[in-house]
């Protein structure tokens, strides 16, 4: 064999095996591309869950915070219903007290003023010359009086 065909074999054996290697080379480019793709497909298929998941929770988040407007718009409402009613009240025990403070005037002068003429006259009957059917009838009208205007005491 010649040299040139030694060369030519030796040429043709390290393109063979270089185009070899570079076919290896491309296979296992491939496999890589091919996992990538099976770990992108992963991934997409996790973030659409993640996604689903977390739209899932807005909505619920959503529902809640709807219902949360409402019991707030709710208690707005029985708030200003409570203080409508407190008003009434105020204003019903403010008219109360108005005219118990004007039984108590009543009752201090108009009640007990006339209380204590009787029981002055009284006094001054039992002091004149008075008969005994009279001076009955006197200790009775003293005795009532007296009742009257304890009981006037004790509502005071």
């Amino acid at each position: 064999m010649n040299l040139i065909t030694i060369l030519l074999s030796v040429g043709a054996i390290l393109i063979t095996c270089a185009v070899f290697f570079f076919l290896m080379r491309i296979v296992h480019l491939e496999k890589e591309k091919q996992s990538a793709r099976d770990m992108l497909e992963h991934q997409i298929r996790l973030t659409d869950a993640y996604a689903w998941e977390v739209e899932s929770k807005r909505y619920e988040l959503m529902q809640a915070l709807t219902a949360l407007k409402k019991a707030h718009e709710n208690s707005i409402k029985v708030n200003h219903n409570l203080e409508e009613e407190v008003n009434k009240r105020t204003k019903a025990l403010s008219e109360q007290n108005q005219k118990i403070i004007e039984y108590q005037f009543i009752n201090a002068h108009q009640l007990r003023a006339p209380v204590a003429r009787i029981l002055g006259l009284t006094s001054l009957l039992q002091k004149s010359t008075v008969t005994e059917n009279n001076n009955l009838i006197l200790q009775h009208l003293t005795h009532a009086t007296q009742e009257l205007d304890a009981t006037v005491h004790a509502i005071q």
